[in-house]
């Protein structure tokens, strides 16, 4: 966290699983952050530690943030943010 943005905050546990209370601590930070709305919906992957959590569910219902589910194994192919942002970035040439 030495170089992190101001405002970042760092949740973890021993047991390197995301467990209920950080989920819903950063799911909230999240919709914080982004500012969803109804002219301006966000999305989620469907994950099924995302939809599992009411609290989790609940907020995202409230604040316009649809979970899109995403079929196993395939997000390194078909993960919106990688295949077309993230994937164009590294593939351009560097002038």
């Amino acid at each position: 966290m030495d170089e992190a943005p101001a405002g970042s905050i760092s949740l973890w546990r021993p047991s390197g699983r995301v467990q209920t209370d950080i989920l819903t601590k950063w799911f909230v930070r999240f919709v914080r952050v982004v500012k969803p709305s109804a002219d301006n919906p966000a999305s989620v992957d469907g994950h099924y530690s995302h939809t599992r959590t009411l609290d989790v569910v609940v907020t995202a219902r409230v604040h316009t943030v649809a979970t899109v589910r995403l079929p196993p194994h395939s997000t390194h192919k078909i993960q919106p943010l990688d295949v077309r942002f993230t994937a164009a970035l590294s593939t351009r040439e560097r002038g």
